[in-house]
């Protein structure tokens, strides 16, 4: 009998998107995945720290685990927020 196909239902882009960014045995980059380890969470922030410190406002489809506070963060350039997730408490004030 031959070996049954088994089909991966995570899109491509999940997988090529920042791939600098990549976790081990994992599909995802830090970015996007879904449920992140405390020490994920950790490695998120300071990723992101450096997008927003050389102005990549480029969240499109992120996770962002917890509380997350952009109070008083200038968005120069454009912000692409869709389908992004927001697990806790967002704070955006000027």
């Amino acid at each position: 009998m031959p070996k049954k196909k088994t089909v991966d239902s995570k899109p491509t882009w999940l997988k090529t998107t920042l791939a600098p960014n990549l976790l081990e045995r994992s599909d995802y980059c830090i970015f996007h995945k879904p449920d992140k380890t405390e020490e994920e969470s950790k490695i998120f922030t300071e990723k992101l720290r450096e997008k927003l410190e050389n102005k990549d406002y480029d969240f499109f489809g992120y996770h962002f685990p917890g509380q997350v506070n952009f109070e008083r963060q200038v968005f120069e350039n454009s912000v692409d927020f869709r389908e992004t997730t927001f697990r806790g408490h967002t704070n955006f004030t000027a």
